[in-house]
């Protein structure tokens, strides 16, 4: 597992922890980025 897929997924651990109430995770990427598109 990379840096990028561990930091999503304790994001996505923290969202859905009870107490933060969080229904949506939103990402971002630039166009020109290539390597985070192809994460995506």
């Amino acid at each position: 597992m990379g840096v990028g897929t561990a930091l999503v997924d304790a994001i996505r651990t923290a969202a859905n922890n009870a107490a933060a109430d969080c229904s949506r995770l939103f990402t971002d990427v630039w166009d020109s980025n290539w390597e985070a598109l192809a994460f995506y």
